[in-house]
């Protein structure tokens, strides 16, 4: 954006809708993320101050938690960074603007995986292992998925990345491929999206499964099951609301005006960031303290095993795969 000069002294521009820039749904984005800047960075404090009182919950909320929940504060204060330049007139090339896109979509990249080894493998192994089991099968599924997700990820951060380089260098010359290149990486976006859906679906039905379990053994209280359904709900909320979009760019038919898709940005962004407040207060709910299920097994057996005068061999013998 231009700057206005007074007669004495000069005053930067920022924001100025007059020029036709930053109209009132690019403020209404600006402010989403600088409000959400402040709660994941509020998030990271609490996240530090919490997890020392957590007892075994703290894995849930360990360094792959951590180290997602640094990225996406990273991705934002970039994001952040990035509107609050061009809004002053201070980045105003195109090779600047897609430089700033590809170091946001790399930690985009980043946190995403992280967070989803948080959600769909950790959370429910360490669910399993409250009620006695031995996840193993689970953890070669959960693995599997997890691979799935990483290439399809990776394929798409890699040639999305790519396109904006090109588009940067290039961007006065017509590109060849430029199109196609886009177009794939939309593709690919829209199919990772749709197994991030299924998996966190599956998942989260996994969890609540298990949840059940331990609430029925008295091992959990009913707020674990409402905390793993907000996770869910608002990762199913957030992923549905990207296929909507990315639909909507491959479909001629399916158009979002401006007004929309500012909507859609605030509701994904409270999404996202819900679901990693929620992560926290799973970590500290008292489901992770030690109990006697886990170590040796239904109370029942225990006193039968007693009663007959019996080795204790149950202990040892009744995990179940």
């Amino acid at each position: 954006m231009a700057r206005r000069y007074g007669s004495s002294s000069s005053s930067s521009s920022c924001f100025d809708s007059s020029y036709g820039l930053y109209d009132s749904y690019e403020l209404a984005q600006y402010a989403c993320v600088v409000i959400f800047l402040a709660v994941y960075l509020g998030t990271l404090i609490a996240v530090c101050v919490v997890r020392r009182r957590t007892g075994s919950g703290k894995h849930l909320i360990g360094l792959p938690y951590m180290f997602a929940l640094f990225f996406m504060f990273i991705q934002q204060a970039l994001n952040f960074l990035s509107y609050t330049l061009r809004a002053c007139d201070e980045m105003n090339d195109m090779e600047s603007l897609y430089d700033w896109n590809i170091a946001s979509l790399v930690f985009y990249g980043l946190e995403t995986f992280l967070f989803l080894f948080v959600v769909i493998y950790t959370l429910n192994i360490m669910l399993r292992k409250q009620l006695g089991h031995n996840p193993s099968a689970l953890k070669i599924a959960f693995g599997l998925d997890l691979f799935v997700l990483g290439g399809l990820l990776l394929s798409y951060v890699v040639l999305l990345c790519y396109t904006y380089w090109r588009a940067g260098r290039f961007y006065r010359t017509r590109l060849s491929g430029f199109s196609f290149n886009y177009i794939a990486s939309t593709y690919v976006c829209l199919a990772f999206d749709a197994v991030y859906m299924i998996s966190i679906l599956a998942s989260g039905v996994l969890s609540l499964l298990a949840a059940r379990s331990l609430k029925k053994k008295h091992v959990a209280s009913g707020s674990l099951m409402v905390w793993i359904s907000v996770l869910i709900l608002s990762l199913f909320v957030y992923t549905l609301l990207s296929i909507i979009q990315i639909s909507s760019q491959l479909s001629y038919g399916l158009y979002f005006g401006e007004a929309s898709y500012t909507v859609m940005y605030w509701i994904t962004s409270f999404c996202r960031g819900l679901a990693f407040i929620t992560i926290i207060f799973i970590a500290r709910n008292p489901v992770w303290r030690p109990n006697t299920f886990a170590a040796t097994g239904p109370i029942e057996q225990q006193y039968a095993y007693n009663y007959q005068q019996e080795p204790p061999i149950y202990a040892a013998a009744g995990q179940r795969a």
